[in-house]
């Protein structure tokens, strides 16, 4: 069976149980796209299989993506709010959608140029959006974290960070990488801080930060040992985003104060 026929029949089988009939209580409504990737299996597995989100949320949308015969059904499929998990290409195309039918747009994707973020911000710019490279909640204390130790320790202090994902990543350095090292920068005067990426075997993802002085050091990790981690926190964030009402671009620290 080829890569792409099996796509589609995944597809199809999400499809085919989204039809279950709804709970009692009125749930979310959620889309997904990316929905034959790694997380996008976690994320139809938590709605569909575990009673706590399914109680919560409906799947009434799923896609590959562009190439998927159901990416143009998104506009009416109902969708309260879009999960993506895709690629750039794939997250723009969708981001035309959202923008024109207002359907708030939370982007789990990685390894957008400038250019590319751009655009999602002109698609975007009339219903609420977030771009979230790494939706594990740990993750974000960590960033906080590694943002007060930077502004703690004096200017002899040089910070580095070196992540290490999967061999099948293909951006390099992380999204989340780039994000600890602009609150690294946003708290001192180091203007760069050098980023290390390693990529091989099944490695879910790592991310350590260094601090060098005189003759001492600290060192500061988080480690992703399972991708329910995101499916969790992408679910929780996705949630949050509906709470809001403006248009544009929501941060992530707004996302988690909700």
């Amino acid at each position: 069976m080829t890569k792409k026929k099996s796509h589609l029949n995944l597809t199809k089988k999400i499809s085919e149980k989204m039809t279950e009939p709804p709970s009692s209580a009125k749930r979310i409504k959620v889309g997904i796209l990316g929905a034959t990737g790694k997380m996008g299996k976690k994320l139809h597995y938590l709605i569909l299989d575990q009673p706590e989100y399914r109680d919560k949320f409906q799947l009434v949308y799923a896609a590959s993506g562009p190439n998927d015969p159901r990416f143009e059904l998104l506009a009416g499929s109902g969708a309260e709010v879009l999960i993506d998990f895709s690629s750039p290409k794939s997250s723009l195309k969708a981001a035309s959608i959202c923008g024109h039918h207002k359907i708030p747009l939370l982007i789990c994707t990685t390894g957008f140029d400038f250019k590319q973020l751009e655009t999602l911000k002109s698609s975007l710019k009339n219903v609420a959006w977030a771009n979230v490279p790494n939706t594990s909640l740990g993750v974000f204390a960590f960033k906080n974290i590694v943002g007060q130790l930077a502004a703690k320790l004096p200017d002899s202090f040089h910070f580095e960070i070196v992540e290490v994902h999967h061999e099948h990543k293909k951006d390099a350095p992380s999204g989340t990488a780039k994000i600890i090292a602009q609150e690294i920068q946003n708290s001192r005067k180091q203007i760069t801080v050098p980023m290390h990426s390693i990529r091989g075997g099944t490695e879910v993802g790592e991310h350590r930060v260094i601090a060098l002085g005189q003759n001492e050091s600290i060192e500061l990790v988080h480690r992703a040992s399972d991708r329910k981690v995101f499916a969790h926190g992408a679910l929780r964030l996705a949630q949050a985003l509906l709470k809001f009402r403006s248009k544009g671009e929501v941060s992530l620290s707004k996302l988690c104060a909700v």
